[in-house]
Formats: C-alpha cells, structure tokens, sequence
C-alpha cells in the first residue's frame, strides 16, 4: 500500500479510493463506496471531507408512518381495562401475532357507545390503530360504530404501508365484534 501521506483535498482522495489504494471498492457507478474510510490512514482522514454517500433506496421508506399513527403509537388514549363493561372481544391475528382486548360500556338506552378502552400487543400500526378506533367509536350510535371500516381507520392516521393494512382490519374487526350482540 506504500506509505502514509497527507492527502490535501477531497477530490484527491476520490481518486486514490478509486484506483483502490486503501483497499475499498467502489460500485459500478462510482457514487457510494461499499466500505467505509475506516481502512484509509490515520493523516488521510484527519485532512478530508466525507465523501457524500447516497442511500440505495429512497429515504421515505425508513419512515412509513405519518405522524398522527406516530403520535397514537407513542401516546395511546383509551388504554386499559372497563370493569363495568357491557361486552368484551378480543381479536387476533394469527400471522403476525398482533392481539387486541376491547372493553364497551354503552349508554343507559344501549344506543350509544358511552365509554370505551383497549388493550393491545402488537407492532406500532397495531396499538396506533387499536388506539385511534377506541378513541373513535366513543359517542357514535351503534349503527354508526359498526360502519366503521379498516379503510376509515388507516385514512384517519395518515395511511398505512400495504404490509400494515392488516393492523386496520384488526381494529375494524374488534368492533365488530365487541358490538355484535347489540
């Protein structure tokens, strides 16, 4: 590799990457290195600039949520357990794990849905959802509650990746259930 030596500019230091001096290859296209500088010598990387390093996919992908389904991940409303509830389901889904518990106290009448609350486990779309669908059937008639699709749900919260639409038809599924007797 010959011996070490001050590299004055960043586009020097391209040059000497691509010819492979300090060991690290580089893609067809010459824009991100396969390494990192870690193998470059010591006087190298005190006296350059970073190379820019373009990320091989798009980067909205690493955050596919919005921040609304974000914010009922991280701040759940409605958890917990209705001791006087009037009805109890609880749904799974058998594939990916995700369970959701869903207490109902409905009004004196068993017209409206009075209170409502969840217990779920599951990925963060499945307690974002469980969580938003809680908070939404609370005050509907039932007639109105039980309208409510896993389309509705995964709008409400920003829209949900095609692999967390399940996440929503759990949610749905739970009202369903939950107020199938009444």
């Amino acid at each position: 590799m010959g011996p070490s030596r001050i590299i004055s500019s960043p586009a020097e230091l391209g040059g000497q990457l691509r010819a492979g001096l300090f060991g690290t290859k580089f893609s067809k296209t010459m824009r991100a290195p396969r390494a990192t500088l870690l193998k470059c010598p010591r006087s190298a990387m005190l006296s350059c600039q970073p190379l820019p390093v373009r990320a091989p996919f798009p980067l909205h992908y690493l955050v596919p949520y919005s921040e609304k389904l974000l914010d009922y991940f991280q701040n759940p409303r409605c958890v917990g357990e209705l001791h006087n509830a009037d009805a109890v389901a609880e749904v799974s889904n058998p594939v990916c794990g995700d369970v959701m518990r869903l207490w109902v106290k409905l009004d004196e009448t068993h017209s409206r849905v009075a209170d409502a609350k969840f217990k779920a486990q599951g990925c963060s779309a499945a307690i974002a959802t469980s969580s938003y669908a809680t908070e939404m059937i609370i005050g509907l008639d039932l007639g109105a509650a039980r309208a409510i699709t896993k389309e509705q749900i995964a709008d409400a919260l920003g829209g949900l990746p095609g692999s967390k639409i399940h996440c929503s038809v759990l949610a749905s599924d739970a009202i369903q259930k939950v107020l199938k007797g009444f």
